[in-house]
């Protein structure tokens, strides 16, 4: 499985369609997944956000159950790296078979 890293939006930018945009062309081309034919690519998303969740559903990705703390730092106003635990979901997608040409 390839897990893709979408890192968070900046809060003006969220809501914005960032990531359900990235996840819908994954995996990257020429990303090691897809030259290996792995079956399925993986993405975490913010227990609390279902309005990001729900266009990768859309897209199929699936929810395995699966919760975590996701661990992530930022810089706050101040330049100050604060670091932060938020709970999230991981989501699964198959991966259609390359064919060789």
């Amino acid at each position: 499985m390839v897990p893709l890293s979408l890192p968070r939006p900046r809060t003006k930018r969220r809501s914005s369609g960032i990531s359900p945009a990235r996840a819908s062309r994954s995996p990257p081309r020429g990303s090691t997944g897809s030259r290996r034919g792995l079956p399925r690519v993986g993405l975490g998303v913010d227990d609390h956000n279902l309005r990001a969740a729900t266009p990768c559903l859309r897209l199929g990705y699936e929810d395995t159950g699966c919760r975590y703390l996701d661990h992530y730092h930022h810089l706050d106003d101040h330049g100050i790296r604060r670091e932060v635990a938020g709970p999230c979901r991981f989501l699964i997608k198959p991966l259609r078979a390359r064919t060789l040409r």
